[in-house]
């Protein structure tokens, strides 16, 4: 592993055992974390999930700086390294600059981040729908509709007027759901999204609950 990371390897050996290989295991990776915040709901489980998430990310960030270091000294190793060489060295700082800012912006939640790494994140999240959140409520989709980024969910249930007031308060910065997705989300914010929003699909009736970027990142300025 020493020769490995120190390129004595070829460099063919390097990046198809080393990036591609470590790319697989980081996708896996963050699929399981993913599919662990949705189906985790108590606050101990959450903040075990956000250290677990932390640790695999700066992990992670390490480990493809060194393999980027890696496929360097192998590419020139008493030669210099051709076309395909150079390719592979060019993914390998992808790869570094990928992981490294999804570890900037989870450590920095104000650090703007930008549509595209929302979109990766979306890609992701939607291979593992529709998702039951609890015994009532399947998310199916979601997808980002103009600058909003908006959630599609069933509930089974029915819904009076005074629950659909409890619900979109509860998704406004006085609720806990609300604060909770303005952390979350405030690197987007800043990034340019302009609202959070979930369409709830009851038995009677559908009902809409947003969250705008004002309101959120307002509040995180006087939190």
């Amino acid at each position: 592993m020493i020769d490995f990371l120190n390129g004595k390897k070829s460099l063919a050996s390097t990046y198809w055992l080393g990036v591609v290989g470590f790319g697989v295991i980081f996708r896996f990776g963050n699929a399981y974390l993913i599919n662990q915040y949705l189906t985790t709901h108590d606050e101990a489980g959450i903040h075990t999930l956000d250290v677990l998430h932390k640790v695999f990310l700066v992990t992670s960030t390490i480990i493809v700086l060194l393999l980027l270091r890696a496929m360097i000294k192998a590419g020139f190793n008493g030669r210099q390294p051709g076309g395909f060489g150079w390719i592979g060295i060019f993914i390998a700082c992808l790869g570094v600059a990928n992981v490294g800012y999804a570890t900037a912006t989870f450590l920095m939640p104000s650090l703007p981040t930008p549509r595209v790494m929302l979109k990766m994140e979306l890609t992701e999240i939607n291979k593992q729908l529709p998702q039951a959140l609890d015994e009532f409520t399947i998310l199916n989709k979601a997808e980002i509709v103009g600058d909003d980024l908006v959630y599609f969910a069933d509930v089974n249930l029915e819904i009076n007027p005074e629950g659909i007031t409890l619900l979109r308060e509860a998704f406004t910065t006085k609720g806990a759901e609300g604060a909770a997705l303005c952390r979350d989300f405030e690197g987007y914010f800043h990034g340019g999204l302009n609202s959070v929003r979930y369409e709830f699909n009851y038995i009677n009736k559908d009902v809409g609950a947003e969250l705008t970027a004002l309101d959120c990142l307002t509040y995180l300025e006087t939190d």
